[in-house]
């Protein structure tokens, strides 16, 4: 496991990950952060939230994708 990011960066990271990515894996995630599993689901959930006020749009984990992804997905401008 990588050393852990600080939670301000790595919610910044899955933001940007949510934003471009069609499915985010949860290992690959806690891997590449440096993260535990629980960390990463409240990491999911803060951002749950930050997502239906912001933008209306849920975060939800796709188990036909084996992953989260947003629903609907956000057409956000590159």
């Amino acid at each position: 496991m990588k050393k852990p990011m600080t939670k301000g960066y790595a919610l910044l990271k899955l933001y940007e990950e949510f934003r471009t990515e069609e499915k985010i894996e949860l290992v690959k995630c806690c891997e590449a952060y440096g993260i535990s599993v629980p960390t990463f689901r409240r990491y999911v959930a803060t951002l749950r939230c930050f997502f239906m006020e912001t933008h209306g749009v849920d975060l939800i984990y796709d188990y036909s994708m084996a992953g989260y992804r947003l629903e609907p997905p956000l057409p956000f401008e590159q």
